[in-house]
């Protein structure tokens, strides 16, 4: 049978795995921004499309 020390340890060690995982996925999201460069919009772009689809 558990000691009420081994049964408290699992609630603790629950709860920091979770925030494990919390953690990585945040860093995992933040990490990601901006991967693919600094994001514009196209002057002209917008204007020729227009005139195509006329």
């Amino acid at each position: 049978m558990a000691t009420k020390s081994e049964r408290a340890a699992k609630p603790k060690q629950h709860k920091q795995s979770q925030i494990l995982v919390l953690l990585l996925v945040a860093a995992f999201m933040l990490g990601a921004c901006g991967n693919k460069g600094e994001l514009y919009l196209p002057e002209n772009e917008s204007q020729e499309q227009q005139s195509d689809e006329s």
